[in-house]
């Protein structure tokens, strides 16, 4: 189980209004809950970016399957949609 931190995402390029009410971004989460939920909150294009900039298209469509009964039908296939012109 791979781990990543806020302060992380923000250094690379994460949208620090994603992250707005994150009192410990410092706090270890792990990686697949991180992308899951954060692209469920502010799902955009550029967010999308950034993740597959940070951990490769593969990584960010294995996190979303993981994570898959917590998201939305709709959400899920807009993610996989939008992960095609990546791959």
């Amino acid at each position: 189980m791979e781990f990543v931190t806020v302060s992380t995402l923000i250094k690379n390029g994460a949208p620090l209004g994603l992250f707005w009410n994150t009192a410990d971004k410092d706090r270890p989460i792990e990686k697949n809950r991180m992308i899951a939920h954060t692209l469920k909150r502010g799902f955009n294009e550029r967010i999308l970016a950034v993740y597959v900039d940070i951990f490769g298209a593969v990584a960010v469509k294995k996190a979303i399957d993981e994570y898959k009964n917590d998201l939305s039908g709709r959400f899920y296939t807009d993610v996989c949609r939008a992960l095609k012109a990546f791959t």
